[in-house]
């Protein structure tokens, strides 16, 4: 300025110098301005120059940090915006402009980045800047201090539904820091749900879940655990330790046991619980939790270690189940399995267990004990009459009667069907034994009602004692069989101490026994025949096949010795299927030797008419031989219909359906009822030679015979008469109209070759010569 101002001058003075140059001073004063000017213009131009280039580094250096600044605020991920506040005529905070956004702000908001800057967030984007928004900004902006808060868009309008923003004052405004943190939330919503369903879950099971920490001392509880003591959480929690939930003396026999386990003294405290645990053992034991009020109940307790994440031991998790329940089920089977379901007696087994129990503390004491088994006289009989639910109902009695005989430290058990089984501990003499089972027998003598049926009941009892007839259970049981089979032998309703003499027969009834099964694999037995003449035609129509066992050489036993034990024993079966075998292979050789057929008759056994396989073993053998069914003829006693009526007349119509005729063998013996007859279908009857011995003396049985023989006729059923031994018996039976007759007068039982002689001679001389 300084120069252009002497230029002025001069020029000035040039167009009004004068010719004679008077204006000197003005002159030298142009110049000397326009001297001092160019200096000042040298000097200025230098300047500028330096600032300038000053001010070219200052905004290269600015543009490089705005470059770095938005460099740096796109490359994180968090939205990043700088706010400006719009203040009013007032002053106050009207609004906030956007000066700057990164590009992750104008995702999150969805507007470009052109569009954003420079608009006013208030009045434009209310999503974002709400008035609770809008007076958390002015309060940063005014006060100075930084803000961070989290904000959920429940709109749906932003892309992420949660943020976490952090504010910061900056000048007249805010630098403004958004993190997306939706999957953050999510996350802790549903570690939260996580939570709360393993709580609920945790609540809802009905087992005990009891947190520790390593001191045992207890930090959480579940409600089942709660419910179970009864205690609250806040009884609990922070004031109990575990081992004072439990039996003191429990702890204390647990830390022996653990002890003599882990090789190393447990002391009794918490650490019974965890010792296991600690030494990388599973835990489970059975204890006793003691409830607030002092009930205690039992349960099984798992324990287990709890863990953080450096694998650390922080703790400990108790998981109770209350086993109540089960330990009454677990009494409840054990009873089922050690008593009798029907007379909740003791079982055989829990029986021999007490036995074993009882004889080593009588030998440590040397006292005696005394065993009995006892058998109800005649109970298959009412069983099979009567049906089993009055059987039951005697059975329940009986036992019942039983128990009120004996002691209560008496054992009374049941040890199948009929069969009850005594054991007396510290019994000391034989008179007390002996006056206990007589008043055994005594309880046993008021009627019994079962059902709409009085019943009287009688019993074999047999009775051994320890020490003196054995000193273990296996042979003192035997001996009180033996000793109650000798009771039978004696009528029954009686009551044997055993004897040396008892098992001498009890070893040769055992002997016996053997000698029969030998006989049964060897074939040892043979069947005679009886003959059995028709007295109208004086011809041997039929023989009654009769066992015998040749137990030497030349020596028969007696059927009288073997058949009791066969039956028993249950031996009869295989022998009576031996027996209808062989006599159907002798009928059809009697068929061949007389060119006509000989009726053969056999018994069959009370046991063996129960066999399911019956009339399919007498037809397989009538088959095998082709022998006509109606050839072939089987005798079965009164008792043993009478026995199961309705089984046999199911079995009788089976093998008359066949074609087999079946005799009614001993009438008059058994029940006697003649009703009967008409509801078995028999088609003979033979009178038990028993009436034939005493007919000359007694008239009562001359006169049953007779109405035997009439009620007979009157039914249609032809009657055979046993035991005819003298023409005495001949004369009366053809008197009373009786069909057929045998008896040694007829002919002894004799081998099948003697039969066949006898048939081929001249049977009508013979009789001719009898009469």
């Amino acid at each position: 300025m300084l120069i252009l101002f002497g230029i002025v001058l001069i020029v000035f003075w040039l167009l009004n110098i004068p010719a004679h140059m008077e204006n000197a001073v003005l002159l030298k004063a142009a110049a000397a301005i326009t001297f001092f000017g160019l200096l000042i213009y040298m000097v200025s131009c230098k300047t500028s120059r330096l600032l300038l280039t000053q001010l070219v580094n200052k905004q290269a250096q600015l543009d490089k940090a705005e470059a770095r600044f938005i460099a740096a605020s796109e490359s994180h991920h968090d939205a990043f915006f700088l706010l400006e506040a719009v203040r009013n005529n007032a002053g106050e905070i009207a609004d906030f402009r956007c000066a700057f956004l990164n590009q992750r702000a104008c995702k999150l908001v969805g507007r470009e980045h052109d569009e954003f800057i420079g608009a006013e967030l208030y009045r434009n984007f209310i999503l974002l800047m709400n008035e609770q928004t809008f007076q958390r900004y002015c309060e940063v902006v005014e006060a100075g201090h930084p803000l961070a808060y989290e904000f959920h868009d429940d709109t749906f309008m932003l892309k992420p539904q949660w943020l976490e923003c952090q504010l910061v004052k900056l000048g007249d405004g805010i630098a403004l820091t958004a993190r997306d943190i939706t999957d953050k939330k999510r996350t802790e919503r549903d570690l939260i749900q996580a939570e709360r369903f393993q709580s609920a879950i945790i609540d809802s099971v009905s087992y005990s879940i009891i947190a520790t920490d390593k001191e045992g001392n207890i930090i959480a509880l579940n409600n089942a655990a709660q419910r179970m003591l009864w205690y609250e959480e806040t009884d609990l929690v922070g004031k109990f330790t575990m081992d004072m939930l439990h039996d003191r003396e429990e702890i204390k026999a647990r830390a022996m046991e653990l002890s003599a386990e882990l090789g190393y003294k447990i002391e009794p405290g918490f650490e019974v619980f965890v010792a296991k645990a600690r030494a990388g053992m599973h835990d489970e034991h059975e204890w006793t939790y003691i409830r607030k009020g002092g009930s205690r109940f039992p349960v099984r307790v798992s324990l287990t270690e709890l863990r953080d994440s450096e694998f650390q031991v922080y703790g400990y998790l108790g998981v109770a189940y209350d086993i109540t329940e089960q330990r009454r089920s677990e009494e409840h089977f054990r009873h089922v399995a050690l008593h009798d379901a029907l007379t909740g007696l003791p079982n055989r087994t829990l029986f021999n267990d007490r036995v074993k129990v009882a004889i080593e503390t009588a030998r440590r004491k040397k006292q005696t004990i005394a065993i009995a088994l006892l058998d109800v006289d005649h109970f298959k009989h009412v069983n099979d009459s009567l049906g089993h639910h009055i059987g039951d109902q005697l059975l329940q009695e009986v036992g019942s009667r039983l128990v009120n005989s004996v002691r209560a430290s008496d054992t009374i058990a049941r040890m199948g069907g009929d069969e009850f089984a005594f054991l007396l501990p510290d019994i000391n003499h034989s008179d007390g034994i002996e006056k206990v089972f007589k008043k055994v027998m005594t309880s046993l003598e008021p009627t019994v009602v079962a059902g709409d049926h009085s019943l009287h009941v009688t019993a074999s009892i047999g009775v051994c004692v320890f020490p003196q007839d054995g000193e273990d259970l296996t042979v003192l049981m035997r001996k009180a069989d033996t000793s109650m089979y000798q009771a039978k032998k004696h009528g029954r309703n009686n009551f044997q101490f055993f004897t040396s003499d008892m098992e001498r027969q009890a070893s040769n009834r055992l002997n016996l026994e053997n000698e029969m099964r030998l006989a049964i694999e060897q074939e040892r037995f043979e069947l005679f025949y009886q003959p059995q003449i028709d007295l109208e035609t004086n011809m041997i129509v039929g023989a009654e096949a009769l066992i015998r066992w040749q137990r030497m050489p030349g020596v028969f036993a007696s059927p009288m010795e073997f058949i009791p034990l066969a039956e028993e024993s249950g031996l009869i079966v295989p022998i009576g299927e031996w027996v209808i075998r062989t006599a159907s292979r002798q009928s059809a050789i009697f068929r061949e030797k007389l060119g006509r057929t000989l009726r053969i008759a056999v018994n069959v056994s009370p046991r063996q008419f129960r066999q399911k396989n019956l009339v399919s073993v007498i037809l397989s053998a009538l088959q095998e031989n082709a022998i006509e069914p109606h050839d072939f003829e089987v005798e079965i006693t009164e008792n043993a219909l009478m026995a199961d009526m309705e089984n046999a007349v199911l079995v009788l119509g089976l093998l008359r359906g066949l074609g087999v005729h079946v005799a009614l063998d001993d009438f008059g013996t058994g029940y006697s009822s003649l009703s009967y007859l008409s509801r078995f279908p028999v088609d003979r009857i033979k009178i038990d030679q028993s009436f034939m011995k005493s007919i000359n003396i007694s008239p009562e049985n001359a006169s049953l015979a007779r109405v035997i023989v009439n009620m007979a006729k009157t039914l249609g059923i032809p009657v055979t008469a046993e035991g005819v031994e003298n023409m005495e018996h001949l004369d009366f039976l053809r008197a009373t109209g009786c069909d057929e007759v045998q008896g040694y007068f007829i002919g002894r039982p004799m081998p099948p070759a003697a039969l066949l002689e006898l048939c081929e001679s001249n049977m009508a001389s013979l009789v001719s010569e009898i009469n």
